[in-house]
This record gives structure tokens, C-alpha cells and sequence, in this order.
């Protein structure tokens, strides 16, 4: 099984996802980059784009984000974003 960690997605409206990850791919201003497990600690700015990430289930999850800020330490990653809607249907 995978290593998770948590992640969690916050709009102005409030918090739109949270729960354990296997890994994810995010837009950044300089290009899509990924994060797994243990992943060293990052901070940094978001582009408009797609926000791909597979859940501790296994289900893979596809949301178009706005600009927005990204975090990683400790095991736990938050985005914050102007802008968060499904792109489309999760698929595993």
C-alpha cells in the first residue's frame, strides 16, 4: 500500500477537500510538479490549471484551481486557491 499524507483544499468559501493522498500533481507558475509522501518542505505559488491527485483509496481526482498558494510540511500539504470546480468524474 501507498504512504498518504493529508491534503487539504481551501477556497474563500471554505474548505472543499480533506483527507489522506498517495500523491499529487499542481500546477505551478513554472510548470506541474508532483508531491508524495514525505516530500520535503515547499512553499509556493500556484497557476490556473488542473489539480490531479489519487486518494488513499486508490480513486484518481481531477479539480481545475485558480491561482493560489501551496504548502508542504510535515506530511500534510494545503492549497490555497481563488477558485476550485470538478473537471471531471473521479475514475480509479
Amino acid at each position: 500500500m501507498a504512504k498518504t499524507y493529508a491534503l487539504k483544499i481551501i477556497t474563500p468559501d471554505g474548505a472543499m477537500y480533506e483527507g489522506p493522498v498517495t500523491s499529487a500533481v499542481v500546477p505551478g507558475e513554472a510548470g506541474y510538479f508532483g508531491v508524495l509522501a514525505n516530500h520535503a518542505p515547499l512553499a509556493t505559488t500556484c497557476a490556473p490549471g488542473n489539480l490531479r491527485f489519487r486518494d488513499a483509496s486508490g480513486i484518481e481526482h481531477e479539480y481545475r484551481v485558480g491561482e493560489g498558494f501551496f504548502e508542504v510540511i510535515h506530511n500534510r500539504a494545503t492549497l490555497l486557491t481563488e477558485t476550485f470546480s470538478e473537471t471531471s468524474q473521479a475514475h480509479g
